[in-house]
């Protein structure tokens, strides 16, 4: 009888696996790239930025809503709780200012008080201010529709001017 030598197949297979394995793990190590996380702390700030400026947007929304239905804007927030959906704005520092400086226009403010606000929330605001006419007033009688919010102003606000 003759006997062979060699390695068997399973001997060759178990070695390509670890073999395999290792260098795996050098690749991933060498030029795998290391995705940056965001911690927890830096998440809420993030969601509560979206969460006000999806609310002044539902609340503009609504608005030209509810001005298209009674050609004229609304005076509270309650007014457009029907439209939106959403409950418990102003508990939220969500309030409406109405004025009409000029006969020929009304104009609406929607106003958020960030007064509560962490400062990362702020701050966040202030860097998509510009982008998305996020304007700042340290109370709502002082609202012109110029000042961006920088994050230091009391109140943040959008506005709506009807001819």
């Amino acid at each position: 009888m003759s006997k062979k030598q060699g390695f068997t197949l399973l001997v060759i297979l178990v070695a390509m696996l670890i073999i395999g394995f290792v260098a795996g793990k050098y690749f991933m190590d060498v030029f795998g790239t290391k995705k940056e996380t965001i911690s927890p702390k830096a998440v809420i700030p993030l969601a509560r930025v979206s969460r006000i400026v999806s609310d002044l947007n539902a609340l503009k929304t609504a608005s030209i809503s509810y001005y298209a239905e009674s050609s004229s804007w609304p005076e509270t927030i309650d007014q457009l709780q029907h439209i939106t959906g959403r409950t418990g704005l102003e508990e939220k520092g969500y309030q409406l200012q109405l004025n009409s400086w000029d006969a020929s226009q009304e104009t609406l403010y929607i106003l958020k008080d960030m007064s509560e606000e962490l400062p990362e929330v702020k701050e966040g605001l202030a860097q998509k201010s510009g982008n998305l006419s996020l304007f700042g007033t340290d109370g709502p009688d002082a609202a012109d529709g110029n000042t961006i919010f920088s994050g230091t102003e009391k109140f943040v606000y959008i506005l709506l001017v009807a001819h």
